[in-house]
């Protein structure tokens, strides 16, 4: 049972609709409901019926079930602080939600989940500048958590049309291993400099409060993807960002990095290999006709990737 727990904690960190291949939600929820008729406290089945529940879409019991947790200290109580906000937030009790965030955000500072969820909460009430703060030391804390890239690049595009979410998107697309949601982001890229950064303005969803993470965010550049794919033209993309037309006049947590990136002539370079997961053979024929110019990024990444910020 030990391995099968295991599994479980696992899939609600990412929320993911299911426990484990092997053992369906009734039988989990018996057998987790038969736990704590044994004994008063056993915290590992609190936190899986507050999984349960939460991916079930019941908030409510969600919170309930995560605030068993939450009266002493266990194994289980960050994931369960984080569902515990995270059912507040998706059953719209959101007074409740950002003291929880708050609250727990201070008792485990060092939990990027928790950094994570809290911005995106804060994105959504559109609190754009304590959610890049809170964003900005998630990001210090794991560099390499992508859906953060892209929530900070959000937070960046709607907070005065700043153009530093282009390096924020650009970083997030080197961290980035799905092709889809890669393309998708690379087609906001496309349309944002295509764009007079001035009058841009992107008037999101009605439903806003319903967002749930920031894939939700990308929905809009799914549509005709196959489209975009066909006439996207990598060179013109990467010759546009290369060239400096964009004034990056405001400093950001990306700056640094992207400043001793240009200082070192690497910076085509860093696009091209952000765009690795586009299947192109104008990208194809660059990497072929630049392979030592490849191989300085690579060493330039391994002695700044771990602390580029």
């Amino acid at each position: 049972m030990r391995k099968k727990i295991i599994i479980l904690s696992l899939s609600c960190i990412s929320f993911l609709p299911f426990f484990s291949r092997n053992v369906s939600t009734d039988t989990l929820e018996t057998f987790f409901l038969k736990q704590i008729n044994k004994r008063s406290e056993v915290f590992y089945a609190y936190y899986g019926l507050a999984c349960i529940k939460f991916n079930q879409g019941n908030y409510k019991k969600a919170a309930q079930y995560a605030a068993k947790n939450l009266k002493k200290r266990n194994n289980f109580d960050t994931l369960s602080a984080l569902l515990f906000a995270r059912s507040l937030e998706l059953s719209n009790r959101l007074v409740k939600a950002e003291k929880a965030y708050q609250k727990f955000y201070k008792l485990y500072p060092e939990n990027i989940w928790i950094g994570y969820y809290y911005g995106f909460y804060l994105y959504k009430v559109r609190k754009y500048t304590q959610a890049e703060q809170i964003i900005e030391h998630t990001l210090r804390l794991n560099p390499f958590y992508t859906d953060a890239h892209y929530l900070l690049g959000y937070c960046l595009l709607e907070h005065k049309n700043n153009p530093e979410c282009i390096r924020a998107f650009l970083f997030g697309l080197l961290t980035d291993k799905d092709t889809l949601r890669s393309m998708a982001v690379i087609r906001m890229i496309n349309y944002y400099i295509n764009s007079q950064f001035d009058s841009l303005h992107f008037n999101f969803f009605d439903r806003r409060l319903a967002l749930k993470n920031v894939n939700d965010l990308l929905v809009p550049y799914l549509d005709n993807l196959n489209y975009f794919y066909q006439n996207f033209n990598p060179i013109y993309l990467v010759s546009h960002l290369n060239e400096k037309k964009i004034n990056f006049h405001h400093p950001s947590l990306y700056s640094r990095f992207f400043e001793k990136l240009s200082r070192e002539m690497l910076l085509e370079a860093f696009i091209f290999f952000a765009l690795r997961n586009i299947e192109s053979s104008d990208i194809k024929s660059w990497y072929k006709s630049n392979t030592e110019l490849l191989k300085q990024l690579a060493d330039f990444l391994q002695d700044n990737l771990n602390k580029p910020f």
